[in-house]
């Protein structure tokens, strides 16, 4: 495995191979001038000395364009692939916003429909108790004055019994006794009116109770339902809540993600630019 050097040397390697080869020309032709040690004898020795680590120089100019030469591909195969993978997460967060926007959308409409619902269950509740109170009160009017009509019969039906002829004196009950058929005419029509407004009273007070009966356990029902709607609005607001906040995440996703791409590019651009340059030193 090469070891990635991320600085880039700036020596020349053509430069140095032009050095290299105008020195090596002036050692040979100072080799056939001189055969002995002497002034130019040094001469050469101090060039030999110079060729040698003008030789370990380009070995490690060598070393290093490898490894600067690694460094690039890694570095533009990573940045390349972080910015597929860029690409990918903002596609897939692109595709959640839009999910998230129409699952608001749905939910709004529900919340509304549900809010409609409960203010119908409300206004039912109000409007029939509303009913009930007043027919109740016509109910309880309507007994009230059909037991005061058969306290007033029975009064009545007291002066045409029998027992009250004793009060009498002979006189007047001789006189009574002449118009007896038509008293007894009055008693039976006061017993049949005695008999009816009883038999109403009875009746509208069974009805009263009915639907007192009927009316509460219509209450107890819209009440249940009202309960059931409230929790119903309850979850869908928290839910809209809920979406709100993962489409704002994802969008912030989207936005940074999208950032990051824009500066892996820029970062790829320039190494790419950098790497090129140094290849064609």
């Amino acid at each position: 495995m090469c070891v990635c050097a991320a600085v880039f040397v700036l020596r020349s390697r053509y430069s140095r191979a032009r050095a290299m080869k105008s020195l090596t020309c002036l050692l040979a032709t100072l080799a056939l001038a001189v055969a002995t040690e002497g002034p130019v004898g040094k001469v050469v020795n101090l060039l030999e000395d110079l060729k040698g680590k003008i030789e370990d120089d380009a070995d490690m100019d060598e070393k290093d364009f490898k490894e600067h030469e690694c460094w690039c591909k890694k570095v533009q195969a990573s940045k390349a692939e972080m910015i597929e993978e860029g690409k990918k997460v903002v596609k897939v967060k692109e595709s959640e916003i839009v999910e998230g926007k129409a699952k608001e959308n749905t939910l709004q409409k529900e919340i509304e429909e549900t809010k409609e619902e409960v203010v119908e269950n409300q206004d039912s509740q109000a409007k029939g108790a509303k009913v009930r109170e007043t027919e109740h009160d016509e109910n309880t009017q309507e007994i009230k004055e059909g037991k005061t009509l058969v306290n007033g019969i029975n009064q009545v039906s007291k002066v045409f019994e029998k027992p009250a002829l004793v009060q009498l004196d002979s006189k007047a009950a001789k006189a009574f006794q002449r118009y007896s058929p038509k008293a007894q005419t009055i008693q039976g029509i006061l017993q049949n009116q005695l008999e009816q407004t009883e038999s109403d009273v009875k009746q509208v007070t069974k009805e009263e109770e009915g639907a007192t009966k009927t009316f509460k356990g219509w209450m107890t029902d819209m009440k249940e339902q009202l309960g059931i709607l409230e929790d119903k609005k309850s979850d869908e607001e928290q839910e809209e809540v809920e979406t709100e906040v993962e489409v704002a995440e994802d969008t912030e996703t989207k936005v940074d993600t999208e950032e990051q791409i824009k500066a892996d590019k820029a970062f790829l651009q320039e190494a790419e630019t950098s790497c090129a340059t140094r290849k064609a030193e």
